[in-house]
């Protein structure tokens, strides 16, 4: 779960039963989104971000080398890999039933961009590309503050405004 290296088959750190509970709650959620009923279940994908916020924030040090070896290069991996796959896919498979082959632009496009559905590694290599800096903001209550109102402001209250009709 992240919370520890196993020593013995022990963790080195407590379990934390309600990061689970969550996790369940918010794989119900992804679950109901890709049922087509996720306007209603949009939040899940941030209660993910925010238990891998809980579990990375709370930990005291942060080995960027090993951190960028065992999680960041991971998810290239994946992505880059579920992307030749789509990318294989679409240019080989499937203009054999459609007859539409794309371009060498439009497969590189697809290489590069990945399928729509592969945003979630954009972000989570973001967010642990920005791990350090996210840490000292919550170590400091000023920080954090600032912070928490500068996102209020560009992420919720400007896009308000800009839909109140004229």
């Amino acid at each position: 779960w992240g919370l520890g290296t196993m020593r013995h088959g022990k963790s080195t750190k407590e379990h934390i039963l309600y990061l689970d509970i969550l996790r369940i709650v918010a794989m119900l959620g992804v679950i109901c989104i890709h049922a087509g009923v996720g306007k209603y279940f949009s939040w899940s994908n941030a209660l993910f971000v925010m238990i891998s916020g809980a579990l990375w924030l709370s930990r005291e040090e942060i080995d960027l080398r090993r951190f960028w070896k065992n999680n960041i290069l991971h998810i290239i991996v994946a992505f880059v890999f579920w992307s030749a796959f789509y990318m294989f896919f679409h240019a080989a498979i499937f203009p054999k039933i459609t007859g539409n082959y794309p371009t060498i632009k439009e497969v590189l496009v697809m290489l590069l961009q990945g399928r729509y559905h592969l945003w979630f590694c954009y972000l989570i290599i973001g967010i642990y590309i920005g791990l350090p800096f996210w840490k000292k903001i919550a170590e400091s209550d000023i920080l954090l503050k600032y912070f928490l109102c500068v996102t209020f402001f560009f992420s919720f209250l400007i896009p308000c405004i800009q839909n109140i009709p004229k």
